[in-house]
């Protein structure tokens, strides 16, 4: 297994943070790219609320910027990205593009009767998001309310409630 270390002063961990963000946010139909656990170069999902943030905030971006090497900006066009993606944006990123993309949108990918019941439930209301306060925002991404999973409710306020036993795809 190998572990990547991100450093912000790291000149090369700099320009892969900016990378990855600039390629997602120069995408212009999210249809088109899915953000995996792989995804800004090595990052894990347990990070998602970061990359969220810095996906739907500027100055997130640009605060973070402030600490990391100079090449994060000088060798890519980030800073001069002004585009800040929206929830639904991110919903197609993380969620429904990559159950289209393998096949299961006829499971997941909607909320129609059929579906799977795999949802996350953000206290978040669409028109009223404060893009410039990346820490607020952050925070509502690092605890949904609630965690579906196959229709039963796994996690409340990031309280694990239950275990169902999975599934194999093959």
């Amino acid at each position: 297994v190998i572990s990547l270390m991100y450093l912000k002063g790291s000149p090369i961990s700099a320009v892969q943070w900016a990378m990855g963000l600039e390629l997602l946010l120069l995408v212009k139909d999210p249809w088109k790219t899915i953000m995996t656990t792989d995804h800004p170069n090595g990052g894990v999902f347990t990070q998602y609320p970061q990359v969220i943030t810095w996906l739907m905030s500027k100055k997130a971006r640009d605060d973070t910027a402030k600490e990391c090497h100079k090449w994060a900006y000088d060798r890519s066009s980030l800073g001069g990205v002004d585009r800040e993606l929206s929830l639904y944006e991110i919903a197609i990123l993380t969620r429904a593009n990559s159950a289209r993309t393998i096949g299961m949108s006829y499971r997941k990918g909607h909320l129609g009767v059929g579906a799977d019941g795999d949802v996350t439930v953000y206290d978040l209301d669409p028109t009223k998001l404060n893009v410039n306060d990346p820490a607020a925002l952050m925070q509502k991404f690092a605890r949904p309310d609630y965690t579906v999973k196959d229709g039963q409710v796994v996690a409340r306020q990031g309280q694990i409630v239950a275990v169902p036993k999975g599934r194999r795809y093959y």
